[in-house]
């Protein structure tokens, strides 16, 4: 996807990371308005909500003419998408689970505060998960040549020592991690060896 960014007049906006822009908005002002068109997302740090009569300090496309239409998504539902891309189905649903967006009059906006407390909250959840998941990482390790790695490397017709133990654990560490994004921590072992396998397979044919 095209993605662009936008001149406040004090620094540029770069959209590429959705998740880092909504919350960097939102440290910057009360409100936050979401404009997705065109496929690529506008975010604006607002002071006051739209159409309220109060002059506001807006980060504009640069189509200023651009009237949004009825078939572009509200904020909750942006926002939502983008806290599920950035932390998984299961850890944004939790996030979301105690502290629920309230509804604003402008369908298209969010509190700042509401959005600040639901990433923190997902990290959070994201740090817990990642302790959750260290022993099972440590077991299929292969920087420290564990038996379960070095048996797995076996089934597959490799040689444990001649691939690179750093990148495999690297890569592990992210596909143990997006597994428990999407279905929670508790993983089970031959789930867990599968993932191992298959970072394995996709490490030795791009070597």
């Amino acid at each position: 996807m095209f993605l662009r960014a936008w001149f406040t007049g004090k620094k540029m906006i770069n959209i590429s990371a959705p998740i880092d822009v909504i919350l960097s908005a939102a440290q910057e002002d009360k409100y936050v308005f979401f404009h997705p068109a065109n496929g690529t997302l506008k975010v604006e740090a607002i002071g006051e909500l739209p159409d309220s009569g109060r002059r506001v300090q807006w980060v504009r496309s640069n189509d200023a003419n651009h009237t949004p239409n009825t078939a572009e998504r509200d904020a909750h539902d942006v926002f939502t998408n983008e806290m599920q891309n950035a932390f998984g189905d299961k850890i944004s649903t939790i996030a979301f689970k105690n502290n629920p967006m309230s509804v604003q009059p402008n369908a298209r906006v969010l509190k700042s505060s509401e959005i600040k407390e639901a990433v923190l909250r997902a990290k959070k959840i994201q740090s817990l998960y990642e302790g959750i998941m260290l022993p099972t990482r440590l077991e299929l390790s292969a920087v420290r040549q564990t038996p379960q790695f070095v048996a797995c490397c076996k089934e597959l017709g490799l040689n444990a020592q001649d691939l690179p133990a750093e990148t495999v654990d690297m890569l592990l560490e992210q596909s143990l991690m997006q597994y428990c994004a999407d279905h929670g921590p508790m993983i089970d072992h031959h789930t867990a060896y599968s993932l191992l396998a298959d970072v394995i397979k996709s490490v030795s044919s791009n070597p």
